[in-house]
């Protein structure tokens, strides 16, 4: 594959992508060359992306996916208000920014095959009465994101977070069916393979941190447990050339969910396969690179509810089995906002 073909040049002289938050970690210090002391540390993968030469698409052998996350959907019951300006901003305007998106998308000029939100569908649940989401007169924020999807012109499809659940108080189980009739996921973790790649959808709230009887229960952190983690392996261990997506950003997954060092968390897993291309996250609503340091290349995607040209498109040609990203520039790093595509 490319990206793991191109670790063996040297580039020694390239500089990480400066990115960051103030509720995230420091911002990594540049690639260092190679000394006696030992090995260098690998470049940014997205700057590699952007150097290489784009793909030779003219023999009808590449296909489009888009990438967004963190839409937030609301409804008439939202009262609000969120922790600032900004957040409460952006809520009130969540709804008309994922049609935004949706509108951005249509306008590429070029076909795209597959979309896949990152998690936090909609905002928040209104009634603990399971019979409300179903009450024929109640538009709920399900309701709204199920009309507005329907109007994409491909497929969509959703990753679970952590707004999209309500534990305790909601059990995890219907919450699955909820999404389920009213959205059409099947499963919370699942792969769409497309022409020779397979994009896995996981859900970052199946774990032990999002079980109340759980002994290391604690929502703030995104888990998978054991099933899961089994379950992705064997989809990887098949060799395709994958793309990982979840919710919960790496900064707040839990790490050592298993005593088996192979399964021990969703690190240990992802950085035991090669066809890996990257692991792709949401929750933080800031575009952030995470570079190699867990497990795999891992990117954190900006929400669509505080900018609608937060999404990102990716080209995968079917003979090599490399992609690009065609707009990798559009990220504000550290930051809500996006450029328009393109720049």
């Amino acid at each position: 594959m490319r990206l793991a073909l191109h670790f063996t040049l040297s580039l020694s002289s390239l500089a990480l992508v400066a990115c960051g938050s103030s509720d995230a970690s420091p911002t990594p210090d540049a690639a260092t060359p190679a000394t006696d002391a030992g090995p260098q540390r690998p470049p940014d993968p997205l700057r590699m992306r952007v150097e290489l030469p784009p793909l030779d698409c003219s023999r009808d052998n590449c296909f489009q996916v888009v990438l967004l996350s963190d839409p937030h959907v609301i409804d008439e019951w939202y009262t609000g208000p969120e922790n600032g300006e900004l957040d409460t901003t952006s809520i009130l305007a969540a709804n008309e920014r994922l049609v935004g998106a949706r509108d951005r998308i249509h306008a590429l000029d070029m076909p795209i095959a597959h979309a896949f939100v990152l998690g936090d569908v909609i905002h928040e649940y209104n009634s603990l009465d399971p019979m409300f989401y179903y009450e024929p007169s109640n538009l709920t924020a399900h309701d709204i994101v199920a009309s507005v999807l329907e109007t994409f012109e491909m497929p969509v499809h959703l990753a679970l977070g952590n707004h999209d659940y309500f534990v305790p108080e909601m059990p995890r189980e219907f919450v699955h069916e909820l999404f389920r009739d009213k959205l059409g996921l099947e499963r919370s973790y699942y792969s769409v393979d497309h022409r020779g790649f397979r994009f896995i959808v996981l859900d970052s709230q199946l774990g032990d941190t999002w079980d109340a009887a759980s002994a290391r229960y604690d929502t703030t952190y995104g888990s998978f447990g054991e099933a899961q983690l089994r379950w992705l392996d064997e989809q990887l261990a098949e060799g395709l050339p994958s793309f990982v997506m979840f919710h919960h950003h790496p900064l707040v997954l839990a790490e050592d969910e298993l005593e088996d060092a192979d399964f021990a968390d969703i690190h240990a897993v992802l950085g035991r396969h090669g066809n890996v291309l990257v692991a792709l996250s949401g929750h933080l609503h800031r575009w952030f690179n995470h570079q190699r340091r867990y497990g795999s290349w891992h990117v954190t995607l900006g929400s669509t509810r505080y900018d609608e040209d937060s999404f990102w498109v990716i080209r995968c040609d079917t003979e090599s089995g490399e992609f690009d990203l065609l707009n990798p520039d559009t990220a504000v790093w550290g930051s809500v906002d996006s450029f328009p595509y393109p720049r």
